[in-house]
């Protein structure tokens, strides 16, 4: 089961990476976005070329992509892709090599298989339900494990301020916190160089920035959910404003309880 849907997302992930590398530098800014994030010629490029290779593959998957224009057709998919073709534009604009691909498949709305690539450093993550995560990179391909630390070592957002995220920080009482662009920071958790990503109501995430990293992450022990605790609702709003708290497993739970009490 999903074999050929992950050999396949492997591949485009390795292939779209290459053509981010190739027109970097070369892709002007295109548009900003409602939400204050940013577009680029590379962004619409990858999109289109994910989806074309997906429904050739795939024709019978649905398709939910952050650049396309297509409606939102979820409702009549058993699979659904999900994909953000270049997440964090603004890390590859800028030059950073935290920006990557990000696609998921869901199969009745819960993430069943992820892929995701940062082309600058070469690691490829990823994860089909009940087979484990895994990295290829060019040190060689290993297991994804979870670190099993009590100690609560955050990843939060580079570029998004949030006082709201400073409180709930100061609810949790981390050991240590470091900045990250992209969403990438919860495969850091998987990798086992964190223990915790907290993102705030106030700070806007979607489907697409969760759905890959979720899957990868519980496959190497992780755990995702909202700050109350519920499972991310992917039949639910694009965009997510309960809040988002990824985790080693080994502190959800309490990260959770000592942040319930103050939701809105």
């Amino acid at each position: 089961m999903l074999e050929k849907e992950l050999k396949v997302t492997c591949d485009l992930a390795v292939r779209g990476g290459s053509m981010l590398l190739s027109t970097r530098g070369k892709n002007p800014l295109t548009e900003i976005k409602p939400d204050g994030s940013i577009t680029m010629n590379a962004d619409k490029a990858l999109s289109e070329f994910l989806a074309s290779e997906l429904a050739k593959c795939f024709p019978s998957y649905g398709l939910l992509d952050e650049e396309s224009p297509q409606p939102d057709t979820r409702n009549k998919h058993e699979l659904c892709w999900v994909t953000d073709p270049l997440e964090s534009t603004i890390s590859y604009s800028l030059g950073m090599d935290t920006f990557g691909i990000l696609i998921g498949l869901m199969k009745n709305f819960r993430p069943v298989l992820g892929v995701s690539y940062r082309p600058a450093t070469g690691e490829l993550a990823y994860a089909a339900v009940g087979k484990g995560a895994y990295q290829a990179s060019p040190a060689g391909k290993r297991a994804l494990h979870v670190s099993p630390s009590g100690s609560i070592d955050v990843l939060v957002s580079m570029f998004r301020k949030s006082p709201e995220l400073d409180a709930l920080l100061q609810l949790v009482g981390p050991a240590r916190v470091r900045q990250m662009p992209s969403s990438f920071k919860a495969i850091e958790i998987a990798k086992g160089n964190a223990t915790l990503f907290l993102s705030a109501p106030e700070t806007t995430m979607n489907l697409w920035d969760l759905c890959a990293p979720q899957i990868i992450l519980e496959e190497a022990g992780g755990r995702m959910t909202y700050i109350s605790g519920s499972p991310v609702d992917y039949a639910g709003n694009l965009t997510v404003k309960e809040g988002v708290v990824a985790s080693n497993g080994t502190i959800h739970d309490y990260v959770i309880g000592k942040l319930r009490g103050v939701l809105r």
